[in-house]
Protein backbone atom coordinates (compact mmCIF):
# COMPACT_ATOMS: atom_id res chain seq x y z
CA UNK A 1 0.00 0.00 0.00
CA UNK A 2 2.55 2.61 0.54
CA UNK A 3 4.47 2.00 -2.23
CA UNK A 4 1.26 2.24 -4.42
CA UNK A 5 0.42 5.90 -2.76
CA UNK A 6 3.87 7.08 -3.55
CA UNK A 7 3.62 5.85 -7.00
CA UNK A 8 -0.17 7.25 -7.59
CA UNK A 9 1.22 10.48 -6.24
CA UNK A 10 3.97 10.66 -9.13
CA UNK A 11 1.17 10.28 -11.51
CA UNK A 12 1.49 6.53 -11.97
CA UNK A 13 -2.25 5.24 -13.07
CA UNK A 14 -3.27 2.52 -10.54
CA UNK A 15 -5.61 0.31 -12.36
CA UNK A 16 -6.89 -2.12 -9.84
CA UNK A 17 -5.87 -3.47 -5.89
CA UNK A 18 -6.75 -7.36 -5.29
CA UNK A 19 -7.03 -8.50 -1.59
CA UNK A 20 -7.60 -11.27 0.45
CA UNK A 21 -11.08 -9.39 0.97
CA UNK A 22 -13.57 -6.73 -0.88
CA UNK A 23 -13.16 -4.87 2.31
CA UNK A 24 -9.53 -4.79 2.55
CA UNK A 25 -9.12 -3.68 -1.11
CA UNK A 26 -11.09 -1.18 -0.62
CA UNK A 27 -9.05 -0.21 2.37
CA UNK A 28 -6.05 -0.30 0.19
CA UNK A 29 -7.33 1.88 -2.24
CA UNK A 30 -8.78 4.79 0.31
CA UNK A 31 -4.88 4.51 0.73
CA UNK A 32 -3.61 5.02 -2.06
CA UNK A 33 -5.73 7.13 -3.51
CA UNK A 34 -7.14 5.52 -6.84
CA UNK A 35 -7.50 2.35 -8.24
CA UNK A 36 -10.35 -0.45 -8.48
CA UNK A 37 -11.20 -2.68 -5.46
CA UNK A 38 -11.46 -6.32 -6.34
CA UNK A 39 -11.31 -9.29 -3.76
CA UNK A 40 -8.52 -11.90 -4.23
CA UNK A 41 -10.71 -13.45 -7.02
CA UNK A 42 -10.47 -10.42 -9.02
CA UNK A 43 -6.52 -10.53 -9.21
CA UNK A 44 -6.65 -12.16 -12.35
CA UNK A 45 -8.75 -8.71 -13.64
CA UNK A 46 -6.52 -7.02 -12.20
CA UNK A 47 -3.77 -8.28 -14.27
CA UNK A 48 -5.35 -7.98 -17.23
CA UNK A 49 -5.94 -4.27 -17.74
CA UNK A 50 -2.19 -3.42 -16.26
CA UNK A 51 1.19 -3.27 -18.04
CA UNK A 52 2.68 -3.45 -14.86
CA UNK A 53 1.55 -6.12 -12.35
CA UNK A 54 3.03 -6.73 -8.39
CA UNK A 55 2.54 -9.57 -6.10
CA UNK A 56 2.75 -7.92 -2.96
CA UNK A 57 1.23 -11.20 -1.33
CA UNK A 58 3.21 -13.12 1.49
CA UNK A 59 6.01 -15.51 -0.06
CA UNK A 60 3.71 -18.89 0.45
CA UNK A 61 1.00 -17.34 -2.01
CA UNK A 62 3.19 -15.93 -4.73
CA UNK A 63 3.43 -19.07 -7.10
CA UNK A 64 -0.42 -18.75 -6.43
CA UNK A 65 -1.06 -16.01 -7.31
CA UNK A 66 1.55 -16.33 -10.39
CA UNK A 67 -0.55 -19.10 -11.72
CA UNK A 68 -3.95 -17.32 -11.42
CA UNK A 69 -3.47 -14.02 -13.44
CA UNK A 70 -0.77 -15.79 -15.76
CA UNK A 71 -3.83 -16.69 -18.87
CA UNK A 72 -4.63 -12.72 -18.42
CA UNK A 73 -1.45 -11.01 -18.82
CA UNK A 74 -1.30 -8.47 -21.91
CA UNK A 75 1.82 -9.84 -24.25
CA UNK A 76 5.03 -7.80 -23.25
CA UNK A 77 3.56 -7.33 -19.98
CA UNK A 78 5.83 -7.10 -16.83
CA UNK A 79 5.12 -9.10 -13.82
CA UNK A 80 6.82 -8.19 -10.17
CA UNK A 81 7.05 -9.72 -6.46
CA UNK A 82 8.58 -8.09 -3.81
CA UNK A 83 9.72 -10.76 -2.26
CA UNK A 84 13.29 -10.34 -0.38
CA UNK A 85 13.94 -14.15 -0.50
CA UNK A 86 12.88 -15.53 -3.31
CA UNK A 87 14.14 -14.81 -7.26
CA UNK A 88 12.09 -14.04 -10.67
CA UNK A 89 12.13 -17.65 -11.47
CA UNK A 90 9.16 -18.58 -9.41
CA UNK A 91 7.29 -16.54 -11.94
CA UNK A 92 7.17 -19.53 -14.25
CA UNK A 93 3.63 -19.29 -15.41
CA UNK A 94 3.61 -15.54 -15.87
CA UNK A 95 6.79 -16.27 -17.78
CA UNK A 96 5.35 -18.80 -19.47
CA UNK A 97 2.67 -16.68 -20.49
CA UNK A 98 5.30 -14.14 -22.45
CA UNK A 99 5.39 -11.65 -19.48
CA UNK A 100 8.76 -10.04 -18.46
CA UNK A 101 9.40 -11.32 -14.93
CA UNK A 102 11.52 -10.06 -12.06
CA UNK A 103 11.28 -9.15 -8.52
CA UNK A 104 11.59 -6.08 -6.52
CA UNK A 105 12.54 -5.57 -2.98
CA UNK A 106 12.49 -2.86 -0.65
CA UNK A 107 15.23 -3.33 2.05
CA UNK A 108 13.12 -1.85 4.90
CA UNK A 109 11.30 -2.93 7.82
CA UNK A 110 7.34 -2.18 7.09
CA UNK A 111 4.96 -2.10 10.08
CA UNK A 112 2.64 0.30 9.48
CA UNK A 113 1.53 2.26 6.45
CA UNK A 114 1.82 5.70 7.38
CA UNK A 115 5.24 5.37 8.85
CA UNK A 116 6.56 3.87 6.20
CA UNK A 117 5.97 6.51 3.97
CA UNK A 118 8.65 8.11 5.13
CA UNK A 119 10.97 4.86 4.76
CA UNK A 120 10.25 4.07 1.21
CA UNK A 121 12.03 7.16 0.14
CA UNK A 122 16.53 6.57 0.47
CA UNK A 123 15.78 3.25 0.68
CA UNK A 124 17.55 0.25 -1.43
CA UNK A 125 15.44 -1.58 -3.84
CA UNK A 126 17.02 -4.58 -4.49
CA UNK A 127 16.22 -5.78 -8.35
CA UNK A 128 16.42 -8.55 -10.30
CA UNK A 129 15.29 -10.64 -13.26
CA UNK A 130 14.81 -10.79 -17.58
CA UNK A 131 16.34 -7.01 -18.73
CA UNK A 132 12.54 -5.74 -18.93
CA UNK A 133 11.68 -6.63 -16.28
CA UNK A 134 14.69 -5.22 -13.64
CA UNK A 135 13.97 -1.70 -16.27
CA UNK A 136 10.72 -1.34 -14.59
CA UNK A 137 11.95 -2.27 -11.29
CA UNK A 138 14.42 0.31 -11.73
CA UNK A 139 12.34 3.19 -13.20
CA UNK A 140 9.34 2.15 -9.95
CA UNK A 141 12.37 2.42 -7.64
CA UNK A 142 13.07 5.22 -8.99
CA UNK A 143 9.63 7.14 -8.82
CA UNK A 144 9.45 5.98 -5.04
CA UNK A 145 12.58 7.48 -4.10
CA UNK A 146 14.32 4.47 -3.74
CA UNK A 147 17.95 3.20 -5.05
CA UNK A 148 17.59 0.36 -7.40
CA UNK A 149 20.39 -2.08 -7.09
CA UNK A 150 20.94 -5.06 -9.55
CA UNK A 151 20.84 -8.41 -7.77
CA UNK A 152 22.40 -11.21 -9.32
CA UNK A 153 19.76 -13.92 -9.38
CA UNK A 154 21.91 -16.70 -8.12
CA UNK A 155 22.71 -14.48 -5.20
CA UNK A 156 18.81 -13.67 -3.94
CA UNK A 157 18.86 -15.57 -0.61
CA UNK A 158 22.27 -14.46 0.35
CA UNK A 159 21.03 -10.93 0.08
CA UNK A 160 17.70 -11.77 1.61
CA UNK A 161 20.15 -13.45 4.39
CA UNK A 162 21.44 -10.29 5.01
CA UNK A 163 18.82 -8.41 5.34
CA UNK A 164 17.38 -10.67 7.84
CA UNK A 165 20.77 -10.73 9.85
CA UNK A 166 20.43 -6.92 9.60
CA UNK A 167 16.83 -6.40 10.98
CA UNK A 168 14.96 -9.10 12.50
CA UNK A 169 18.15 -10.24 14.73
CA UNK A 170 18.75 -7.11 15.90
CA UNK A 171 15.27 -7.48 17.80
CA UNK A 172 16.35 -10.43 18.26
CA UNK A 173 19.93 -9.22 19.85
CA UNK A 174 17.72 -6.20 21.65
CA UNK A 175 15.78 -9.21 23.60
CA UNK A 176 18.75 -10.87 24.68
CA UNK A 177 19.96 -7.53 25.94
CA UNK A 178 16.33 -6.45 28.17
CA UNK A 179 16.47 -10.25 29.13
CA UNK A 180 19.88 -9.48 30.56
CA UNK A 181 19.02 -5.71 32.13
CA UNK A 182 16.28 -7.39 33.85
CA UNK A 183 18.26 -9.94 35.70
CA UNK A 184 20.61 -7.27 36.73
CA UNK A 185 17.34 -5.23 38.08
CA UNK A 186 15.59 -3.27 36.04
CA UNK A 187 11.75 -3.49 35.58
CA UNK A 188 11.14 -4.77 32.07
CA UNK A 189 9.30 -1.46 30.93
CA UNK A 190 12.41 0.13 31.63
CA UNK A 191 15.10 -2.11 29.98
CA UNK A 192 14.46 -1.05 26.34
CA UNK A 193 14.65 3.12 27.00
CA UNK A 194 17.75 2.76 29.46
CA UNK A 195 19.46 1.05 26.29
CA UNK A 196 17.96 3.03 23.37
CA UNK A 197 21.11 6.05 24.14
CA UNK A 198 23.45 3.22 23.94
CA UNK A 199 21.90 1.64 20.40
CA UNK A 200 21.52 5.37 18.90
CA UNK A 201 25.07 5.85 19.87
CA UNK A 202 26.19 2.79 18.40
CA UNK A 203 24.39 3.05 14.98
CA UNK A 204 25.83 6.41 14.48
CA UNK A 205 29.30 4.82 15.08
CA UNK A 206 28.71 2.83 12.57
CA UNK A 207 27.15 4.90 10.59
CA UNK A 208 29.95 7.34 10.54
CA UNK A 209 32.90 4.84 10.91
CA UNK A 210 31.87 1.62 9.42
CA UNK A 211 32.42 -1.78 10.18
CA UNK A 212 34.10 -3.07 11.74
CA UNK A 213 35.86 0.32 12.80
CA UNK A 214 33.00 0.87 15.02
CA UNK A 215 33.34 -2.20 17.27
CA UNK A 216 33.88 -1.61 21.17
CA UNK A 217 33.92 -3.40 23.82
CA UNK A 218 35.43 -5.92 25.87
CA UNK A 219 36.16 -8.33 22.93
CA UNK A 220 37.61 -5.92 20.90
CA UNK A 221 39.97 -4.28 23.84
CA UNK A 222 41.04 -8.30 24.57
CA UNK A 223 39.82 -7.89 27.95
CA UNK A 224 39.94 -11.63 29.32
CA UNK A 225 39.00 -10.47 33.22
CA UNK A 226 36.19 -8.35 31.88
CA UNK A 227 34.50 -11.51 29.42
CA UNK A 228 35.78 -13.81 32.36
CA UNK A 229 33.52 -11.84 35.04
CA UNK A 230 30.20 -11.88 32.22
CA UNK A 231 30.65 -15.85 31.71
CA UNK A 232 30.94 -16.56 35.10
CA UNK A 233 27.84 -14.58 36.57
CA UNK A 234 26.10 -15.76 33.21
CA UNK A 235 26.44 -19.33 34.47
CA UNK A 236 25.50 -18.82 37.85
CA UNK A 237 22.15 -16.88 37.17
CA UNK A 238 21.47 -16.99 33.71
CA UNK A 239 22.73 -20.47 32.64
CA UNK A 240 20.21 -19.95 29.48
CA UNK A 241 21.68 -17.09 27.96
CA UNK A 242 25.45 -18.28 28.64
CA UNK A 243 25.36 -20.25 25.37
CA UNK A 244 23.87 -16.59 23.97
CA UNK A 245 26.37 -14.91 25.04
CA UNK A 246 29.40 -17.16 24.15
CA UNK A 247 27.82 -17.17 20.37
CA UNK A 248 27.91 -13.26 20.02
CA UNK A 249 31.63 -12.81 21.56
CA UNK A 250 32.42 -15.78 18.92
CA UNK A 251 31.15 -13.19 16.77
CA UNK A 252 32.47 -10.67 17.93
CA UNK A 253 36.38 -11.94 18.15
CA UNK A 254 35.62 -12.23 14.02
CA UNK A 255 34.92 -8.59 14.04
CA UNK A 256 37.48 -7.82 16.46
CA UNK A 257 40.27 -9.83 13.94
CA UNK A 258 39.34 -8.13 10.93
CA UNK A 259 39.50 -4.16 12.83
CA UNK A 260 42.94 -5.16 14.15
CA UNK A 261 42.54 -4.60 17.83
CA UNK A 262 43.30 -8.21 18.87
CA UNK A 263 45.59 -10.39 17.21
CA UNK A 264 45.17 -14.29 16.83
CA UNK A 265 46.82 -15.32 20.39
CA UNK A 266 44.32 -13.24 22.22
CA UNK A 267 41.52 -14.39 20.05
CA UNK A 268 42.29 -17.91 20.92
CA UNK A 269 42.70 -17.03 24.35
CA UNK A 270 38.96 -15.60 24.54
CA UNK A 271 37.46 -18.52 22.46
CA UNK A 272 38.84 -20.93 25.18
CA UNK A 273 37.33 -18.53 28.00
CA UNK A 274 33.97 -18.93 26.01
CA UNK A 275 34.01 -22.57 25.29
CA UNK A 276 35.23 -22.53 21.95
CA UNK A 277 38.10 -23.48 20.23
CA UNK A 278 41.36 -21.70 20.64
Amino acid sequence: MPLGRILASKGVSIRGVSCRSLASAEAACRFIGQGAPLDQTGAREAAASAAITIIATPDRTIVEKDAEIAPALKPGSVVLHLSGAFASSILSASQQAGAAVGSMHPLQSFSDPEESLSLIPGSLFACEGSKDAVAAARLIASLAGGKPVLIPTENKALYHAAAVAASNFLVSLLCFSTDLMESAGLEREDCLESLMPLIRGTLKNAQVKGVPAALTGPVERGDLATIGAHMKTLAETRPDLAEKYAVLCRITVEAACRKGSIDQTTAGEILKLIGGRG
